[in-house]
C-alpha cells in the first residue's frame, strides 16, 4: 500500500509502526527516486506513478489483507494518513478496492472459517449416526422411570 503521511506527528507514526509490527507488517519511508528505482523492473513497477509527496509503504509477506486492516484502524483514529492505492503482484489496486480488501477477514480467519465449513458434515454425520442410540437409550430411561 502505498500511503501519503502529510501532517501526522512523530507519536502517531511510532504506534502505526510498533501495531503493524506485532502484525507482520513492515513500513518503509524513504526518498521517492530511490524508492522509484527499487520498483523497477519489479512485479511493483505500476506503484511509482504513486509516489508523489511524502510517501510511506505498507507491506506484508505473510498475508495481504494485513496492511490494508492496519491502515483502517489507522484512519478510524482520525490520522491525517491519505491512500493512494495498493497491489498484489502485477497488479495496482485502486483506493476502493484496497478498503474493499481491508474488509475481508484475514488468513488466519480464512482458515478457521474452511476449516468450520469441513468439520461440519462430519460433526453432522456423527450427530445422526449416534441418533438411533440415543433415542434407544431415552426409552429404555423413560420405561425404567415408569417402574418406579
Amino acid at each position: 500500500m502505498v500511503v501519503h503521511y502529510h501532517g501526522i506527528n512523530v507519536p502517531d507514526v511510532s504506534r502505526l509502526r510498533h501495531a503493524a509490527h506485532e502484525q507482520g507488517v513492515h513500513i518503509k519511508v524513504g526518498k521517492n527516486r530511490l524508492l522509484r528505482i527499487a520498483l523497477q523492473d519489479s512485479p511493483y513497477e505500476k506503484l511509482r506513478a504513486l509516489f508523489t509527496g511524502p510517501v510511506m509503504l505498507l507491506y506484508s509477506f505473510e498475508d495481504a489483507v494485513l496492511p490494508a486492516k492496519i491502515f483502517s484502524q489507522f484512519l478510524e483514529k482520525k490520522m491525517p494518513l491519505n491512500l493512494q492505492g495498493g497491489a498484489l503482484p502485477d497488479q495496482v489496486m485502486t483506493v476502493d478496492e484496497v478498503i474493499t480488501l481491508s474488509q475481508l477477514p484475514s488468513l488466519d480467519g480464512l482458515r478457521g472459517q474452511l476449516l468450520g465449513l469441513l468439520l461440519r458434515p462430519a460433526q453432522q454425520l456423527v450427530s445422526i449416526l449416534s441418533a438411533p442410540a440415543r433415542q434407544v437409550v431415552c426409552v429404555l430411561d423413560a420405561h425404567s422411570r415408569q417402574e418406579r
